[in-house]
C-alpha cells in the first residue's frame, strides 16, 4: 500500500465548486456550496454525515442533473490517487475551466483542462487534498499519549486528595514522515503533475480540518496541534542536504479508520 496524507475540506471555507457537463441528454450543471467532505469517507471517526466521500456526492449530483439515457459513476483510488468519471451511455464532456468555481472542481478532480471525446476520464494530475509520501510509514513514532495537565489534583481542608478533569482526555501523537522531495514539500517547488504539497496541506488544514495518515499498518485521523508551516513542520535530511525533507507532525488523535 502506498502511504499518503489526505485532508478534509469545507466548501464554505474553500468556496463553491461547479461542474458543467454535456451528454446525450443535453447540457447540465450543478454546484457544491456547503458541507464537509474528503477524498475518503471519514465519517466513522468524524461523525455521521461529516467528511463523507466526495466521489459519492459528485456521482449523485451528476445523475440527478442529467436526463440522459445512461448513469454516471465517480470513483477515487487510494492507490493511484486518481478520480475516474464514467458515463454508461457514450461520450460526454466536462467543463473544468473558465471560472473560479470550475477551476476548483478541476483541482479537486485532478484535471487542468476540459474533458471531451470519451465515455470515461481519469485524473491527469494528482488531485488537491492528497499528498503521496516517500516512505510507507512514520519514523520517530510516539504512538498515542495523553497531554499533560488535563487532570488537576487538589486537597480539601481535611487533607483528603481529589482530582478534577475532563470526561474525555485529549490524546496526541508525534512522528516524522521521512525523505520527501522538495516538490512534495514546498509550495514554490510544486509541479504541474502534482500541484498539492505539504506546505499547501498545512496551510489548508491548519488546526481545524482533519488529516489522515494512511499507510500499510493503519490509517490515523488527527488534527494538527500547530497550524503553521514553520521550522518544526519540516526538517532537512543530513543537516544541509536540501534534496529531501522530513515532515514533522504533532497531532491530536481523533481516531482510526
Amino acid at each position: 500500500m502506498a502511504a499518503y496524507l489526505l485532508a478534509g475540506f469545507d466548501f464554505e471555507r474553500i468556496g463553491p465548486l461547479t461542474l458543467a457537463f454535456s451528454d446525450d441528454g443535453g447540457s447540465h450543471s450543478f454546484s457544491l456550496t456547503e458541507g464537509t467532505y474528503a477524498l475518503r469517507d471519514l465519517s466513522s471517526v468524524m461523525g455521521a454525515g461529516l467528511y463523507t466521500a466526495i466521489a459519492a456526492k459528485i456521482q449523485t449530483e451528476m445523475n440527478t442533473a442529467s436526463d440522459g439515457a445512461g448513469t454516471y459513476t465517480v470513483t477515487w483510488s487510494s492507490t493511484t490517487y486518481a478520480f475516474t468519471v464514467a458515463y454508461s451511455s457514450g461520450n460526454f464532456t466536462m467543463t473544468l475551466t473558465g471560472s473560479d468555481e470550475a477551476l476548483r472542481m478541476g483541482r479537486l478532480l485532478g484535471f487542468s483542462a476540459n474533458a471531451s471525446g470519451a465515455a470515461s476520464y481519469a485524473s491527469t494530475r494528482t488531485p488537491y487534498y492528497v499528498l503521496a509520501l516517500a516512505k510507507d510509514g512514520p519514523a520517530e513514532y510516539s504512538r498515542d499519549y495523553e497531554v499533560s495537565g488535563q487532570t488537576k489534583r487538589q486537597a480539601s481542608a481535611g487533607a483528603r486528595a481529589f482530582s478534577v478533569g475532563p470526561r474525555s482526555y485529549e490524546r496526541r501523537t508525534k512522528f516524522d514522515l521521512q525523505f520527501n522531495t522538495l516538490a512534495s514539500t514546498f509550495a514554490d517547488k510544486a509541479t504541474a503533475s502534482a500541484p498539492w504539497t505539504y506546505e499547501h496541506l498545512v496551510q489548508h488544514a491548519r488546526c481545524h480540518q482533519p488529516i489522515v495518515l494512511a499507510y500499510s499498518a493503519e490509517s490515523v485521523v488527527y488534527k494538527l496541534v500547530k497550524g503553521e508551516f514553520d521550522e518544526d513542520a519540516r526538517k532537512s535530511v543530513w543537516g544541509d542536504y536540501h534534496g529531501r525533507w522530513h515532515l514533522g507532525v504533532e497531532g491530536q488523535v481523533l481516531g482510526r479508520l
